[in-house]
């Protein structure tokens, strides 16, 4: 399933790179626990994210939903006439028995009136455990201010990622601790 991901990956990206080298075994999710949060057709670059969802002790969550969503390469979740407030670039997906998932989207811009750098946002949940709401900056993005990197050292809802490129995507790693009811 992994390598099917990431060839759909390839494909997405608008990218000819041949088959898909396999994933380390750590990294690869289990069938059903990958999601595309975009159509083929959204404008830019495409963002693999890998993420795991454990407890407070560090033990994976099988069975977590994991909502994803993030705004398009114009900052915007909606077109301005859109008569929905539900994300058009969403996707939700559930854990594997090692609390992992791995989602394809595409990678945010900053809000028009730049307010906020660019991020996506992570909801999960799971019997037994409270709703945890996670978000993911990315490092070097101007918006993340002194002040801004001090709030998301000290709280738990925002992390800051280093993205890297793998195979010509832009991938990201994110770690969600759900906490018990």
């Amino acid at each position: 399933m992994v390598r099917v991901l990431t060839l759909l990956c390839t494909i997405v990206a608008g990218l000819a790179l041949g088959p898909a080298p396999a994933q380390p075994e750590q990294r690869a999710p289990a069938a059903g626990s990958t999601a595309i949060a975009c159509h083929a057709d959204e404008p830019g670059p495409r963002l693999l994210i890998d993420g795991v969802v454990t407890d407070s002790a560090g033990r994976p969550i099988e069975g977590a939903l994991v909502a994803v969503y993030n705004v398009d390469a114009k900052g915007l979740y909606n077109p301005p006439d859109a008569d929905t407030r539900v994300p058009r670039i969403y996707a939700r997906v559930t854990t594997d028995a090692k609390g992992r998932f791995q989602v394809l989207t595409v990678h945010p811009a900053t809000y028009p009136d730049g307010s906020e750098p660019a991020h996506v946002h992570f909801d999960a949940v799971a019997p037994l455990y409270k709703l945890t709401y996670a978000t993911i900056w990315f490092e070097g993005d101007p918006l993340i201010t002194p002040e801004r990197r001090d709030q998301a050292r000290r709280g738990r809802e925002v992390r800051i990622v280093r993205p890297a490129r793998a195979h010509g995507l832009a991938t990201a790693q994110v770690a969600i601790v759900l906490e018990t009811n």
